[in-house]
């Protein structure tokens, strides 16, 4: 078994949010701890986000017969029933297929949650890409799953009343066209954060490039779409304008800057930080060197 692996194991008990509504990130931290090379830190991590999450919750799933998905879409209290529902399309129907088959069909709700349950959808497909084990299964069912009771769906870009945007021509664009556009509009959400780093702008980015892993495991067609879903979510939340930046970074290598986002203890310096060394590779734009050192806490003096 794997440190990831433990990790999902230790986050069995908690649920997908707490009482409060606030989601679950301990998974998502985990994955992206593993994958910048920081194995010794997961465990600890997973106990510790595992730890708000315990009260009053279980992890129980239900028996998965939707008979009727497009009804059920968006229904929390069938939260249980979707993750039965996935759990079993997974073991019968492979990931692969699943998730080709689902993204689609729940990327409308991309932003829901502040993306939160497509990032975690994203980090799971990504975790059980590398390697499948029941872990791995098991924490993209409850992705999801998650994904879908909370289904909320906003317009696209060719939805009528949509300001500044038209239907995207199809012809002559490919998968990896559509990389690259979304890396584009990941850029521009960097400059954004870096102008104004908060919590807020910060989804901006790890949004982004959520879609931007999720994109290569559904169809061309479906990944077009999930771009248009993401420009207007992006609109809608952060506006068109994206500032000039000014401010240069520092040049702190990676693995400082992984270390430092680790030592903070926050699941969202972690995830952007990982998410900005993806785009950084992606694009060569030093502003996520810039945002990732921003979010760990190394744009400063020491």
């Amino acid at each position: 078994m794997t440190v990831l692996d433990e990790a999902y194991e230790r986050l069995s008990s908690a649920w997908l949010e707490n009482e409060r509504g606030f989601v679950n990130h301990g998974p998502m931290a985990c994955e992206a701890l593993s994958v910048m090379g920081l194995d010794t830190e997961v465990v600890a991590w997973a106990d510790r986000s595992a730890q708000p999450h315990r009260a009053g919750t279980n992890r129980a799933v239900g028996s998965g017969r939707i008979t009727d998905w497009g009804q059920s879409l968006g229904n929390f209290a069938m939260l249980e029933e979707w993750v039965g529902h996935f759990d079993r399309s997974i073991r019968e129907s492979g990931w692969r297929d699943t998730v080709a088959v689902w993204v689609p069909r729940l990327m409308p709700s991309m932003s829901t949650k502040l993306f939160h349950a497509m990032i975690r959808t994203a980090h799971a497909t990504r975790s059980i890409d590398t390697v499948e084990t029941e872990p791995r299964r098991r924490e993209l069912a409850f992705s999801l799953g998650y994904w879908a009771a909370r289904f909320e769906p906003r317009p696209s870009a060719s939805s009528p009343g949509v300001p500044g945007h038209g239907a995207r021509p199809t012809q002559e664009i490919t998968g990896e066209d559509v990389q690259r556009q979304l890396a584009r509009i990941a850029t521009g959400a960097a400059r954004r954060f870096v102008s104004r780093p908060d919590i807020f702008t910060l989804h901006g980015v790890t949004g982004a490039m959520a879609v931007h892993l999720l994109a290569p495991h559904v169809p061309v067609a479906a990944a077009r779409a999930s771009l248009d879903h993401l420009e207007v979510a992006h609109l809608s939340l952060f506006g068109d304008a994206v500032p000039t930046v000014t401010r240069e970074a520092r040049g702190v290598d990676r693995a400082t800057l992984a270390a430092r986002a680790a030592d903070t203890g926050d699941v969202h310096a972690v995830k952007l930080t990982e998410a900005a060394f993806r785009a950084l590779d992606a694009t060569g734009d030093p502003i996520f060197v810039t945002a990732a050192e921003i979010a760990a806490g190394a744009d400063g003096p020491g």
